[in-house]
């Protein structure tokens, strides 16, 4: 989002859109080396990723952070591209 309002002590991001669709929090990774696919940021891509990515597209509660690495498709979003890319890298 280019613009947005964050509210630490509700802990609430707030932004306008002109469309519906499933937004998710990620981590930018800053100086590291991503590996593509790599949604957990552990340096492979494996089922974990595969999980992680599913969890943001179920719109799951989180328990970990997931990282802008995981973005292969380059639209700047976490979707089902990324887990069948995963799940692609997997079984190679």
């Amino acid at each position: 989002m280019k613009s947005f309002a964050l509210d630490e002590t509700g802990e609430r991001i707030t932004f306008r859109t002109d469309h519906l669709s499933v937004w998710a929090l990620i981590a930018a990774e800053i100086g590291a080396e991503s590996v593509p696919g790599d949604a957990d940021n552990d340096g492979a891509v494996t089922l974990a990723d595969v999980i992680a990515v599913l969890q943001v597209c179920a719109d799951f509660p989180m328990s970990r952070k997931v990282y802008s690495a995981g973005d292969v498709s380059g639209d700047g979003k976490i979707g089902i591209a990324e887990a069948v890319s995963a799940l692609g890298k997997i079984a190679e």
